[in-house]
Order: C-alpha cells, then sequence, then structure tokens
C-alpha cells in the first residue's frame, strides 16, 4: 500500500495537467515514447561468425542458449496501457519465446518469425501499481538473431492507482517518463538487524540529454525536500549506495523524478553487497612507473572496477584505489599491493599470451598484471574474480579449449560480456555454451555456486543476470575511482 506522504515537486503527469498537454492520453489517443528492448543486451553466443559455428548463414550477434531472463516496464500512476512497437523479432519458433504482459496474469507469447507491428499490455491499476513484464526464455540449442523492441507508446486513465512498483533486488526495471516533473515510484525491502548488508540503486537513460533524479526515503514516499538519499546529477546516471544497518526492517521507496524537458526510458537497479565485500585497495608497481604509464594503469583500474561490479551484480564494490609508484609490490605505502603492475609482456610458461593471473582463490596475495594489459579492465575483472568472488576460470583448460561457458568474464577473451555463469544441474544450466570450438564440460561448478559456498555474495540468481557494463557509467565518486600517489 502507498504510505501516507505529501508528494510537494513530484507531479506524475495526469490527462488533465495543464503543462503537458497530450503528454497522458485518454483512450483512444496514445503517446508514442522512447524506450526499446534489444535481446543482445543480453549474453550472446561467444562462436557466432567462427568456422565452428553450429548454426551458419544467420546473422551475428545472436543470443545464446538457456537465457532465462526477466524485466519489468512501469510508467506513472495515470498509465494504463503499454505498447511496444516489434521492429524485428526472430527466435527458434518451437522453443525460444518472449513472453509478455500484465506481472503476476497469464502471459502472452512471441517465437518464430513476427513481422513489424505494436503489440499492447493493458494491465488492471496502472503502470506503476502493476508493472508489465518481459520473460525471455531459450533452450539448450543454438540462438537466432533474436529481437529488437523499438519504441513505446502509453495510454492513461483519468483516475490514478497509486502502489509503488515492487523494485526486486538485481532485476533491471525500465520505464518511461513522460515530462518535466512527472515521477515513478518504487518500494523495496530494507534489511534486518542481523545483515551487515549495503544496498545501492542504480539509475541511467539512453535516451542523449535526459536529466533524471533519485531520491530515497525509508518507510514514506520520498519529496523533494524530504529524503534519506538522493542523487540529482545534471544528466540521468544517478547511483545511491546506503551503507549497512540502514531501514532496518522496514521499507525504501524510490522516486524516479524527470528534472529536464526531454522525457523517455529510464533503467533502475538494486544491488546488496555484504559490509565485507566493499572494498578499498591498493595498487603498485614492480618497476619505477613514468607518469604516462601509471595514467594507463589507472584507465585500467577504473574499467575493471566497473566491469566486475557489473559482472557481480553489484554484490563485490571496490570502491577506491590508490596507485602507489611503489617499485616494490611487497609495499604500497607500507603495507602488501592487492594489485600488481608488472613490466612483462613475455609469457610466463603457464599461458601465452598471457595477460595476467592470480595466486588462487579467495587468496590474499596481490593479483598480477602484466604490461599489455595494464589499460585493460576486462583483465582485471577476471583477475579479481579469483581474488574476491573465489570463482575459478570458467573454461575447462587451455591446451584444448573446451570452455565451461563462454558468456562470462572468467572465460578466456569474453569481449564485452559482463556476467557469470550463473547455475548448472541436469535440467537447465547454462555451461553448455562454449566460447571457442568443441563441447563444453557441464562438472564443474558455476562462478555464482562459488561464490555463494564462500560467502561472498547475499544472493544467487536463479535466472540469467543482467549484462549491464557500467563502463560509461557515473557513480559521482562514490565508486571506481583511483588516486594517483
Amino acid at each position: 500500500m502507498t504510505p501516507a506522504s505529501a508528494r510537494a515537486g513530484f507531479n506524475p503527469i495526469g490527462p488533465s495537467d495543464p503543462d503537458c498537454a497530450g503528454c497522458c492520453p485518454l483512450p483512444p489517443a496514445t503517446r508514442e515514447i522512447a524506450w526499446h528492448y534489444y535481446s543482445n543486451e543480453l549474453p550472446y553466443y561467444p562462436n557466432c561468425g567462427l568456422a565452428c559455428d553450429d548454426f551458419p548463414g544467420h546473422a551475428c550477434p545472436r543470443y545464446t542458449n538457456h537465457l532465462d531472463h526477466t524485466r519489468w516496464a512501469t510508467a506513472n500512476a495515470y498509465v494504463k496501457q503499454f505498447g511496444f512497437y516489434v521492429n524485428s523479432f526472430e527466435t527458434e519458433y518451437c522453443c525460444d519465446k518472449l513472453k509478455y504482459g500484465e506481472d503476476g496474469q497469464p502471459l502472452q507469447e512471441l517465437k518464430g518469425t513476427v513481422s513489424p507491428q505494436w503489440l499492447s499490455i493493458g494491465v488492471s491499476g496502472s503502470l506503476q501499481a502493476t508493472p508489465a513484464v518481459f520473460v525471455f526464455h531459450t533452450d539448450y540449442s543454438w540462438g537466432y538473431p533474436g529481437f529488437y523492441l523499438g519504441s513505446a507508446r502509453v495510454q492513461c486513465q483519468s483516475s490514478p492507482a497509486t502502489d509503488p512498483a515492487y523494485l526486486r533486488p538485481f532485476y533491471r526495471h525500465t520505464g518511461v517518463l513522460l515530462g518535466w516533473e512527472d515521477t515513478v515510484y518504487f518500494q523495496t525491502p530494507g534489511t534486518s538487524a542481523a545483515a551487515a548488508k549495503h544496498v545501492t540503486f542504480q539509475l541511467w537513460s539512453p535516451v542523449p540529454n535526459a536529466n533524471f533524479d533519485l531520491y530515497a526515503r525509508c518507510n514514506a514516499l520520498p519529496t523533494d525536500s524530504q529524503y534519506d538519499f538522493a542523487s540529482t546529477s545534471s544528466d540521468s546516471m544517478e547511483y545511491i549506495h546506503t551503507p549497512a544497518q540502514q531501514c532496518i526492517y522496514g521499507t525504501w521507496y524510490l522516486a524516479v523524478f524527470q528534472a529536464g524537458s526531454i522525457a523517455g526510458q529510464f533503467n533502475l537497479v538494486r544491488t546488496d553487497h555484504w559490509h565485507h565485500e566493499h572494498h578499498t585497495l591498493r595498487a603498485g608497481t614492480n618497476f619505477n612507473a613514468s607518469a604516462g604509464q601509471l595514467d594507463t594503469m589507472k584507465i585500467g583500474l577504473e574499467n575493471g572496477m566497473r566491469d566486475f561490479f557489473a559482472a557481480t551484480e553489484g554484490t563485490v564494490l571496490i570502491e577506491h584505489v590508490d596507485l602507489w609508484n611503489s617499485n616494490d609490490c611487497s609495499n604500497c605505502n607500507g603495507a602488501q599491493c592487492d594489485v600488481c603492475f608488472e613490466q612483462v609482456e613475455d609469457c610466463d610458461g603457464s599461458c601465452c599470451p598471457c595477460c595476467g593471473h592470480a595466486s588462487g582463490l579467495c587468496a590474499s596475495s596481490p593479483v598480477y598484471i602484466h604490461q599489455a594489459c595494464w589499460a585493460n579492465g576486462e583483465t582485471l575483472s577476471h583477475e579479481w574474480g579469483h581474488k574476491y568472488f573465489c570463482a575459478d576460470d570458467e573454461y575447462y583448460n587451455v591446451s584444448d579449449p573446451k570452455y565451461q561457458c563462454g558468456h562470462s568474464i572468467m572465460a578466456k577473451s569474453n569481449g564485452d560480456q559482463n556476467n557469470m555463469c550463473w547455475f548448472h544441474n541436469d535440467d537447465f544450466q547454462d555451461h553448455k555454451m562454449d566460447k571457442g570450438c568443441g563441447a563444453a564440460d557441464t562438472g564443474l561448478p558455476s562462478a555464482w555456486d562459488q561464490a555463494n559456498n564462500a560467502d561472498v555474495t547475499p544472493w544467487k540468481p536463479s535466472e540469467t543476470p543482467d549484462n549491464y557494463d557500467y563502463w560509461s557509467f557515473d557513480f559521482d565518486n562514490h565508486a571506481g575511482t583511483v588516486t594517483i600517489h
């Protein structure tokens, strides 16, 4: 239920809004607005285009097998119907389906080849109170080109249904804002007294020059003057970090607010991490580095922190790294370095070419990054996967490259994948997709299994996690920063 609270300054746009005529139209009129959903935002088929491709002749990129992914679409409390345009759609007819409809109700499905058309989702309350939901499921065999849903349109009702949308931790919730001061409200559980757990919220938009803000308040709807946390930059990338022991046994209420004139899509995600997985690290060198070399390392660290936050779904947060020109990786300002940049370019006997290595799973010793990959954030996130996520390589071995899971940062040459393999059992698992040629090994535990068993994460996914990379995300100096000493 909606808590009793004023909404000063926040004005969900309805059909009779005098300052935004036509922004929220009544039937039969509709309004088209910027929104999209691409299947290639999800983990894609690593073999696509290789000589060993088992499904040649279809366009790349292609979605991978064993996907099971859910996301929601929301709007303000006046919006009654959500339409979406199918620009293109090609999946395996028998087995790969996009289901859509009102959350909690029977869903319709798209499969095979679908011609371009508008489709609509009507809900019983409003898109805020009962959001639309999209569920994409693929089977164990090869992937097809997938789908592109390229726009949205809305239709409104005279009276609002005001219950806040439920924000599920670790899932992406999309939505649309309709005009200046439009607001969509969410609710999500607080923490327990026993859980030393931090909660973070990330908001971003694909719409150029949009200006959206994010407000959070415990046990009451936030207003522009009453809130516990707010992120109000001049763009649409907003980040809120709530430390452990906040809003104990309560409910967080969030307001996504349009602070500028450009309307359109937003994306909102809540992530949680244990207090012991909130890190400030030391990085150093085993040689005397130049200023230019330190700048290159800084780029790698900044990208690596974002890549690792993305792949672990925010369950491991590296807030800051102090980079020391130490000339000795055992001494980063009096302590052992957590990251050691080495002036090494040749092979080290175990891999060739080799960008870096870690000493083991959950090891206290540094991760080592070789010169060819100083600026490569993917190498750092992979090695941090060993050190902080306690995850093994998600490939079988290097000499006969049979990869356990191709769409993982723990595979080799993972490209722009920002994921970990999440589950495996005899019936449904995402380990049969191999990165290289040949069959994948399904007998090893996934990265998420290993992290969960080591108590690294407060959560283990039960379906395919998001694949957003956060590389261009603005944490507003609250995460992913580097200081050179």
